[in-house]
């Protein structure tokens, strides 16, 4: 936000299901970008992650998910693999690139000279 942009998401699938087995999986389809409200990405961030981790009681559901998760041969029948992960991300790195206005970035970057200023005259000898 300290960027002047929203935030915008582009979920791209992670090369194991691991992950979104552990914590289940975000809002979006991906490799379609969609805007988050930074205050409903933290609150589904707590919901899905909290401070405590996943919850991992015994059910068969859960049992069920960490045979997957041991078994890497299950991995590319649910549409994980890293090669589909590499072809996402390289397609988001061809994509357009979203820059901040210039009067943003000539702010951010005055703060910044301010800010090591102050430290290089705080540790001059």
């Amino acid at each position: 936000m300290s960027l002047g942009l929203e935030f915008d998401l582009t979920p791209i699938p992670p090369p194991s299901p691991c992950q979104v087995l552990t914590f289940g999986r975000g809002g979006g389809r991906y490799g379609e970008t969609f805007t988050v409200d930074v205050d409903a990405a933290l609150r589904d961030f707590e919901e899905r992650v909290g401070l405590a981790g996943p919850k991992n009681t015994p059910t068969l559901a859960n049992l069920a998910k960490q045979a997957v998760r041991r078994s890497s041969w299950t991995h590319p029948f649910l549409g994980f693999s890293p090669a589909r992960t590499s072809r996402m991300l390289t397609r988001l790195a061809a994509g357009r690139p979203c820059l901040s206005a210039e009067s943003v970035r000539l702010g951010l970057r005055a703060r910044l000279q301010e800010r090591l200023a102050a430290v290089v005259a705080a540790n001059a000898c």
